[in-house]
């Protein structure tokens, strides 16, 4: 996946599959979904924002702090 429109298209058919999950009475595999879709929410967001999927390398302190 290049774009963050296709992240955030997997990230909403994770949630469909975990709310039928949810329906047939499977909370567990319906966590494992909605846990996916925040990740790819999270690296549509990043791609938008930084147009990339992960931060730059070195923008962190050893305190974790953006710099």
């Amino acid at each position: 996946m290049s774009s963050y429109e296709e992240h955030l298209d997997v990230a909403r058919n994770h949630l469909t599959e975990a709310y039928k999950l949810l329906e047939k009475g499977n909370p567990f595999d319906a966590t494992e979904k909605v846990w996916a879709a925040v990740r790819h929410a999270t690296t549509a967001l990043t791609l938008k924002v930084l147009g990339e999927a992960t931060p730059p390398k070195g923008c962190y302190g050893a305190d974790g702090r953006f710099r």
